[in-house]
């Protein structure tokens, strides 16, 4: 038998949770009582963000995806999704938004499909051109123009030479007044990219030298 520091019972030993730090080799408070402070802590402000960061990194972790996965497949799960789909469908936000997607979703859809197709990713690049400036600038780089552009450069990156994805580089950028045209257009794989940031390809060339000398 023993007693609780924190509930004066008298209780058997089955009733602590071991610990090799005491002398008698279990805890001081009884089981109920360890269980109840860790309750009260998980409702507590700092309680609620130590779990938060514990669910994440365990959703984020091997196991914890392929339980997220596993319990997708469930019946449970279906059944919660689709009560909480039928949920939203009855309600105002549901109602509105069904009404324009019957409306506009057939167009949505072939513009989607569009904007995945060489000329429909151009097209949005020149766009994208055009947003980005405060100026008026020609934005007219078309899909065959940029395909010549790639062949041109054996579609290697204009600064590493290396077989990649590329990318759009503007030789003069759009924010320091260039245009959006095949004369200002090089290859440049993402990375080589990134690093020129917005500076003149020039600046770029005698940055990648100075590097090379060394």
């Amino acid at each position: 038998m023993k007693s609780c520091t924190k509930c004066h019972r008298e209780l058997s030993s089955e009733a602590f949770y071991p610990d090799k730090a005491h002398k008698d080799g279990l805890q001081s408070q009884c089981k109920d009582c360890i269980k109840a402070n860790v309750m009260a802590y998980r409702h507590t402000e700092a309680g609620l963000v130590v779990a938060r960061a514990a669910r994440k990194k365990y959703s984020l972790s091997e196991k914890g995806k392929a339980s997220s996965l596993r319990y997708r497949k469930t019946k449970k799960c279906r059944a919660k999704s689709n009560k909480a789909l039928k949920k939203w469908k009855g309600s105002e936000k549901g109602r509105l938004w069904r009404e324009r997607y019957e409306a506009n979703g057939s167009m949505r859809i072939s513009r989607k499909r569009y904007d995945q197709t060489t000329k429909g990713k151009a097209a949005v690049a020149r766009k994208g051109s055009k947003r980005r400036a405060q100026k008026k600038i020609l934005a007219t780089l078309t899909a065959k123009e940029w395909a010549d552009i790639k062949k041109q450069y054996k579609y290697k990156c204009a600064y590493c030479g290396e077989k990649k994805p590329l990318t759009m580089d503007h030789i003069i950028p759009i924010n320091k007044g260039g245009h959006h045209v095949k004369e200002n257009i090089i290859p440049a794989c993402l990375r080589c990219n990134a690093k020129k940031g917005d500076r003149p390809v020039l600046l770029q060339l005698l940055a990648l030298t100075e590097v090379k000398c060394q």
